[in-house]
């Protein structure tokens, strides 16, 4: 259990950055990149095929993101080593919901160079306009969950911004939708409305303003379970 312990303390430090900026950096790199190449005369489709395969890349994404979230972060764990496994995927964020934990750079480049890899094995010219609607969505996502989680601006998305609040602090097992809640009615798991939160626990669950000037990252978990 210390040695549980100990690699939960050692995770934590080893997943943080400084920010989310190489993050948004990088997927619109990639959007600029892969719409530069849709238009190209040798990769070039009609303009509403390109406007209808990014719509469906978009779409994949939100449902990526929500089965993701729901199967994969929230899985059941019993043994002490895969709710380690359990925590490493996403259960860090749970306890540190004001910090701004991202997955590190090098690792985002690789999988999306792998996700690109494989649509183009598969869908050939068309994976480019299918893969920059993945990274809209992505990037939707992480600025909608940037949102979420910083005090200063929830009121932009309101909605969404309590939709998320709701699944960290009430509903672990509800709320699954970051950037969208389609698919949480979808699948009938939709948070109830009438619930509302504490500002008490909302300042557990904000980044504040002076956190992200300073980004520095407390010992002490903030989660709202």
């Amino acid at each position: 259990m210390e040695r549980y312990k100990f690699a939960r303390r050692r995770y934590f430090q080893w997943v943080k950055e400084r920010s989310g900026r190489m993050g948004v950096i990088s997927i619109v790199s990639g959007i600029v990149f892969a719409l530069y190449f849709a238009f190209q005369p040798a990769y070039r489709l009609p303009l509403w095929q390109i406007a209808g395969w990014i719509l469906l890349g978009w779409l994949s994404w939100t449902l990526l993101e929500y089965l993701i979230h729901r199967f994969l972060f929230h899985f059941p764990a019993k043994r002490p080593f895969m709710r380690f496994i359990r925590f490493a995927l996403h259960g860090v964020h749970h306890e540190h919901p004001s910090q701004t934990i991202f997955l590190p750079f090098t690792i985002r480049l690789a999988l999306f160079a792998l996700a690109f890899y494989g649509l183009w094995c598969w869908l050939e010219q068309h994976a480019l306009s299918y893969f920059v609607g993945i990274l809209v969505g992505a990037l939707g996502y992480l600025l909608m969950h940037y949102i979420a989680h910083h005090e200063r601006y929830p009121h932009w998305f309101p909605r969404l911004a309590k939709h998320h609040l709701l699944h960290h602090c009430r509903f672990p097992e509800h709320a699954f939708g970051v950037s969208t809640r389609f698919w949480d009615w979808w699948f009938g798991t939709m948070p109830p409305r009438e619930v509302e939160i504490r500002p008490r626990i909302q300042q557990k669950y904000y980044l504040r303003t002076k956190d992200l000037r300073r980004q520095i990252f407390p010992g002490k978990a903030t989660g709202c379970f």
